[in-house]
């Protein structure tokens, strides 16, 4: 498909309503988001069938559908995002689920090994509590040898660089809505997500950066990404390793088994120098456990 059909799939199949539709022409408006979902969104291999996305924004299911997957399950946040319609279904067999839910907080109503491929597309950056619970989660639906495929904005692109060497901010976008928490709170870079993946159970079998959006810039904005090439270079030189500098970062895992660490250094307090931490999060682990609500959530 080309991104034009893509687009239009995406108006076609929307059941969004009011100030949500018009907000899903300003989310097509430049063609980056179908590019992103044509690169990104896996096609069913044979016997498979269960697609599980988090961050699920509704006018995409009918692009999975066209893809060939038959059971669509998509959890979102925030009102705009899904649509009133929770469970409806065309009539190729094709169904749908659209489940509101903080993933941080509550568990997923999936049995085990539930899932062929789970996606979550710019939406770890939005966590703001315990990421590693979610991922832990998406790990405990996964099949055995599923395909986990995650992209986020990253913290060390070269837009980043090039703002604090004109002594700005470097992380921009990161503005506050005014009435909701669900904004960018942690932006990561390539490594890190690596070793984050590894510590929730998966092996990462492709790593990489790419740009939907051309950031223009003026002479001196351009010597400054020069100087950022530069340094790569001398990096690649010295370490061998070739930093990832576009946008956005992509990941594309399999789950290889079980998690191994709950709080990974790094991405955590360490606990001994931040007495009473485990008290803590054994409190929320265990309101997490109950749901925002306190009640268990039933399998779908």
């Amino acid at each position: 498909m080309t991104v034009q059909e893509v687009d239009q799939l995406f108006r076609q199949h929307s059941r969004l309503e009011g100030k949500a539709a018009e907000n899903l022409k300003n989310w097509l408006g430049d063609g980056g988001a179908a590019r992103r979902y044509m690169d990104l969104i896996p096609k069913p291999l044979v016997g498979e069938g269960k697609f599980v996305e988090i961050g699920c924004y509704q006018p995409s299911v009918g692009y999975y559908w066209h893809l060939g997957w038959k059971s669509v399950t998509g959890f979102y946040k925030d009102d705009g995002e899904g649509t009133l319609e929770t469970q409806y279904q065309d009539g190729l067999g094709n169904q749908a689920v659209l489940i509101k839910q903080d993933v941080e907080m509550a568990p997923l109503p999936l049995p085990h090994n539930h899932a062929d491929v789970v996606v979550m597309m710019e939406v770890v950056e939005h966590f703001s509590t315990d990421p590693m619970r979610a991922l832990w989660e998406v790990n405990r639906v996964l099949k055995s040898g599923g395909r986990f495929v995650l992209s986020t904005p990253n913290a060390a692109s070269w837009q980043h660089a090039v703002r604090a060497l004109r002594g700005r901010a470097p992380i921009a976008g990161l503005e506050y809505t005014g009435y909701s928490t669900n904004r960018h709170n942690r932006l990561y870079d390539i490594v890190e997500l690596r070793e984050i993946l590894a510590h929730a159970g998966f092996q990462v079998t492709s790593s990489f950066s790419v740009n939907y959006a051309e950031l223009q810039l003026d002479r001196t904005g351009r010597l400054f990404k020069w100087l950022v090439a530069m340094c790569d270079r001398l990096t690649r030189f010295r370490s061998g390793v070739q930093p990832e500098r576009e946008h956005f970062l992509v990941l594309k895992s399999i789950k290889i088994g079980p998690p191994r660490e709950r709080y990974p250094s790094g991405l955590y307090f360490d606990p001994q120098k931040w007495p009473g931490i485990i008290e803590q999060r054994q409190l929320h682990a265990a309101r997490a456990q109950r749901g925002d609500d306190g009640d268990s959530h039933r399998a779908v």
